[in-house]
């Protein structure tokens, strides 16, 4: 186990005081975390004696104590200047944030101008610009780059930084010649694959073949955007001389192409070939076309969808009888196209019956359409129909009949009755089953109470042994700020509070932040 590994551990282990002897004996892994736990804990006194001035501004930024941070900010941890920064921007000092921006703040500069652009105050941007903030030169690029203003791009020219904003607005313009001679000067200061990836761009916007050809006879991308400029044009030839090659894109473009202009002749001759791709497009072209015999021709050797597609078109031509015999296979396509026939004809019978032999298709349509004569067979076990009654009950919120339905025991009709409960906000319901004991009920409650930040009654669950609740009083407690309570719970032996200020104080490495609340 590595030095992070042993400290973390202490953490979640709520071996406090282990930990702090293991900082004392000199491990940094093991001084980071205390510190921080110090800071979760607002232990300003031990901060202040050990003069750990960087995270004694983290704790008066969480307090929003600003001129005491300022204090310590400008005398002992300039690293701490972003969250001085963040917490001026919150009670509005924009004045302040100005100063220190001019005073070759860094942080300052970028907060003065999001504020600036958050407030549309676009005169003020410039001024920043024009000031020197490049953070204002880059918001200002962007937006005039949105709004197409090429000429008030070229006026800030002599920042590099706009670079980027001008060619993108050139190129919205479709001013592709002027875009290309700022890209190749960009390409030729970086000497970058992503830029001369963009110069090959906007030769194929630009149009010119000529450049275009001779790079792709030695650049992949070239070639792509070389087939990609041949598919534009409609050029079927020089398109499909690259696909013969083996060019697997230039041979889905040709087809796709192909399909586009409806030539059926030549994408049968690929199909024939034993090309799925222009296979599936001859199917898809025979379906727009509403030819059936050819597409029911090629169904029959269950070629690329054309089962599918031939289901589809007896529905809409309404050739019922037909779309029954296919769908005696329960396997075809044409079942679920006669089950959406008979639910748009609202012939519930003929879809009961259907039901009946356990076709999905055909129960959910019933429990949509006439949902009482599924009932009988919910009543009597039948988990399939009640899996598609809970379905339909749960996505209309209708909570009485999951309540009948919870009543016959289904484990998931119990999840989605109690899930309604709280969606509903019928928390004395939620709450009274809750305290029955019945399935689900309690996590749906606890979860319920977290959500709308009634920590009391949380914290009393809790405390009566109710590992959820404990899990979820320690998430709301971290969400609210509220880390001492969690830590003096932590010390007092909450194996759950423990594991969440282990989680919060050493999160696992490439973890999305949106994720880090549950351990």
């Amino acid at each position: 186990m590595d030095a992070r590994a042993r400290a973390k551990e202490l953490i979640t282990l709520g071996k406090f005081e282990q930990l702090r002897q293991l900082a004392d004996d000199g491990d940094s892994d093991a001084k980071w975390m205390y510190a921080q736990l110090l800071v979760l804990r607002k232990d300003e006194a031990t901060l202040r004696a050990q003069e750990d001035y960087c995270r004694l501004a983290a704790l008066l930024a969480r307090q929003k104590r600003i001129d005491e941070l300022r204090v310590v900010v400008d005398a002992h941890c300039p690293d701490a200047v972003p969250r001085l920064v963040d917490l001026l921007a919150e009670q509005g000092l924009l004045d302040e944030l100005v100063e220190r921006g001019a005073a070759g703040s860094h942080a300052a500069n970028r907060k003065v101008a999001e504020i600036l652009v958050a407030q549309g105050r676009i005169d003020e941007l410039r001024e920043q610009a024009d000031a020197g903030n490049h953070s204002a030169v880059a918001a200002l690029a962007r937006i005039l780059a949105d709004r197409g203003d090429v000429d008030g791009l070229r006026a800030l020219a002599h920042h590099r930084i706009t670079d980027d904003q001008l060619i993108k607005a050139l190129t919205a313009a479709k001013r592709y010649t002027e875009a290309l001679v700022l890209q190749r000067a960009k390409a030729a200061r970086r000497k970058s694959w992503t830029e001369e990836l963009a110069v090959t761009r906007l030769l194929y916007l630009a149009g010119l073949e000529d450049e275009l050809r001779e790079r792709a006879e030695t650049d992949k991308d070239a070639l792509a955007y070389l087939v990609r400029f041949y598919e534009w044009k409609g050029r079927v030839e020089d398109l499909r001389a690259i696909a013969e090659t083996g060019h697997e894109e230039a041979s889905w473009r040709l087809i796709e192409l192909l399909r586009e202009r409806q030539d059926v002749d030549e994408l049968k001759k690929y199909a024939d070939r034993g090309d799925r791709t222009a296979a599936r497009a001859l199917v898809r072209v025979y379906r727009e076309q509403g030819r059936v015999d050819e597409v029911r021709e090629l169904a029959r050797s269950d070629i690329a969808g054309a089962r599918a597609a031939l289901a589809e078109l007896l529905r809409e031509r309404g050739e019922i009888d037909e779309l029954r015999e296919l769908a005696a296979d329960p396997r075809h396509p044409a079942v679920r196209e006669l089950t959406r026939w008979l639910s748009e004809h609202q012939d519930v019978d003929e879809l009961e019956a259907l039901a009946e032999t356990g076709e999905p298709w055909a129960m959910a349509a019933l429990a949509e359409r006439a949902p009482q004569r599924l009932w009988p067979r919910a009543q009597a076990g039948d988990s399939q129909a009640t899996h598609y009654l809970a379905k339909v009950y749960y996505e209309r919120d209708d909570v009485d009949q999951l309540r009948r339905l919870a009543a016959f025991g289904n484990q998931e009709v119990q999840l989605k009755f109690v899930r309604t409960l709280a969606r509903l906000d019928m928390f004395d319901e939620l709450k009274a089953r809750a305290e029955a004991d019945e399935p689900h009920a309690q996590s749906s409650w606890v979860d319920a109470l977290a959500e709308t930040g009634r920590v009391d009654e949380l914290r009393a669950l809790a405390d009566s042994g109710v590992a959820v609740a404990a899990i979820r009083l320690a998430e709301v407690l971290g969400e609210l700020g509220r880390f001492d309570e969690v830590v003096a719970r932590a010390e007092a032996g909450d194996k759950w509070a423990s594991q969440h200020l282990s989680f919060v104080i050493a999160p696992p490495y490439n973890d999305n932040p949106e994720d880090r609340v549950r351990p």
